[in-house]
């Protein structure tokens, strides 16, 4: 990981535009350090993950910005990750024989995805897989290094295409590619030479949600719900002012008009919910001398009852 940070290029000088974001996703994020340790590199970062394992999870939370349970084909989110971080598990094909991490690359690379033009995508794969990628690989990515990072398994790192790749350049790199297939051994060990500069993107993360229902993850959500800038409007009809007789009157059986009259504001009653304030209101008032008509002002205390209950909202004033 020190290596592969060394090969990342990230401008986070104090005048770079405050609107620009780094987003990083880890589709296998396991505890979470992974992602954590090149986010700490590069200083300037939102880290996301997914986890099928709860007890990883747990750890990864406190460690990644965001980290849902389930697994990354389960995931609901925004295409806007600027770097793609993966080491998916080894074993498992499907039905007609293509391995599980083969086709984790292919999901996690599908154009307008999870990634765009300029992503930095990092995977580490069995170098047995690499045959199943001659299709794809080299129509979707740019800039493409292989790296030996073990006996049986090969780092790729990659540029996310603007579009799809020109036929001559996706030609060489898959003779690139099926020369490294045939002769492993003459994979370059994993080095800093070539760098990579992530492209940051302006547009935020707005959803990043998976299909297992945690009882964590709703009630954060329900906290940072965008619902509650709206709150007001879609609980508090626009309320009727009513001019209460005196002594003042109870609404219905559950009597909370004198339960509040009373000074118990503070407890409930029934399934109402009252508010009460004050106010100084200034009435003018014409009083008549012996010879002239003087208007004067009154200074008269008013009080107000709010009533939220089933059947609306009123406001009872004396």
């Amino acid at each position: 990981l020190d290596i592969i940070c060394k090969k990342l290029l990230f401008n986070n000088e104090p005048n770079n535009n405050e609107e620009e974001i780094i987003n990083m996703l880890d589709p296998f994020c396991a505890d979470g350090s992974a992602l954590q340790e090149v986010a700490q590199a590069l200083k300037a970062v939102k880290t996301y993950g997914v986890e099928p394992d709860q007890e990883n999870r747990k750890i990864a939370k406190k460690r990644l910005t965001k980290t849902v349970h389930g697994n990354y084909h389960e995931l609901r989110t925004t295409n806007a990750f600027s770097l793609i971080l993966a080491n998916p598990p080894i074993g498992g094909k499907n039905a007609i024989g293509i391995p599980q991490e083969a086709i984790a690359f292919s999901d996690l690379t599908v154009p307008g995805k999870y990634v765009y033009p300029g992503s930095i995508v990092i995977f580490a794969l069995p170098i047995s897989s690499l045959s199943f990628l001659r299709s794809i690989l080299p129509i979707r990515l740019q800039d493409i290094c292989y790296y030996i990072i073990s006996q049986e398994r090969v780092l790729i790192m990659a540029t996310k295409s603007k579009g799809r790749v020109p036929k001559e350049e996706a030609a060489q790199e898959r003779e690139r590619l099926d020369f490294y297939i045939e002769n492993s051994t003459e994979i370059p060990l994993l080095n800093a030479e070539t760098k990579y500069h992530i492209t940051p993107t302006t547009t935020g993360i707005t959803r990043f949600v998976g299909s297992r229902l945690d009882p964590e993850d709703i009630s954060e959500e329900i906290a940072t719900s965008s619902v509650w800038n709206n709150l007001k409007n879609l609980i508090t009809p626009k309320s009727v002012l009513i001019e209460a007789p005196k002594p003042l009157m109870a609404l219905d059986k559950g009597r909370p008009a004198i339960a509040a009259a009373a000074g118990v504001l503070d407890k409930a009653t029934t399934s109402h919910i009252r508010r009460g304030f004050n106010k100084i209101m200034i009435e003018k008032q014409c009083v008549e001398n012996d010879d002239s008509i003087v208007q004067v002002e009154i200074n008269r205390p008013v009080s107000r009852l709010r009533i939220f209950h089933p059947g609306g909202v009123k406001d009872l004033e004396y």
